[in-house]
């Protein structure tokens, strides 16, 4: 494998800190719009919750594949 096809570390691992900040950012706004959605439902309130529960799970899954790609290189900094 050649060394620029190799990711490069530092980008996924910053990549991965501001993913991780942003997790519970987003919560905490999917939450106050359900809260919100829940007392006045409406077909926009409606389509806002789907799109941040997608952007919720996208968060998730790329988190867990940023944690996976680093493993490697957290084992070598435990070790």
């Amino acid at each position: 494998m050649a060394a620029d096809e190799l990711p490069d570390l530092d980008e996924l691992s910053i990549e991965l800190v501001r993913l991780e900040r942003r997790a519970p950012e987003l919560a905490s706004q999917l939450e106050r719009v359900e809260e919100r959605v829940s007392q006045f439902p409406s077909s926009f309130g409606m389509r806002e919750v789907r799109r941040l529960k997608l952007e919720q799970e996208e968060l998730s899954a790329r988190i867990d594949e940023l944690d996976a790609l680093l493993l490697p290189l957290r084992r070598v900094r435990e070790a």
